[in-house]
């Protein structure tokens, strides 16, 4: 498995809900957190569609705790927005401004399957929003040609 290339189809696709967590999500958590932290020292997130997978969920680098966040979705978002520049790995070297919620609440399954809901807010809610861009079939570039 490896970062696809930006023209690669699966960015671009919405993903399907993850049902089996053992079978779906499991055996890819160790190979995605080598992939996300040797494609860079800093990389904060990688969706499961950066790596060829058709999934609904994405890892984070807490640093100390890494967490996956399986079948997230938005549920409300607040009025304002912010802009800030963001990168993306399937894109190295390369960043753009992008408008965000300042807050968004959201509803997400944890790597067991327990649901939880949280209103996040900041450089959290921009890597939720910017991850579940690629799970909605979404990038911050356009899709090359």
């Amino acid at each position: 498995m490896i970062i696809v290339p930006p023209n690669d189809p699966t960015l671009w696709n919405k993903t399907m809900r993850v049902e089996n967590f053992d079978r779906e999500v499991m055996p890819h958590l160790g190979e995605m957190w080598l992939l996300m932290t040797k494609a860079h020292p800093d990389a904060i997130a990688l969706a499961a569609p950066q790596v060829g997978l058709p999934l609904r969920f994405f890892i984070t680098n807490g640093k100390l705790t890494p967490s996956v966040v399986v079948n997230p979705e938005i549920i409300r978002v607040s009025p304002e927005l912010c802009e800030a520049v963001e990168g993306c790995l399937t894109w190295p070297g390369q960043e753009t401004e992008v408008r965000r919620h300042e807050w968004i609440e959201v509803r997400f399954q944890n790597i067991v399957g327990r649901t939880r809901t949280d209103r996040i807010r900041g450089a959290p809610a921009r890597i939720f929003q910017h991850e579940i861009d690629h799970l909605e079939g979404r990038c911050i570039f356009p899709r090359p040609s």
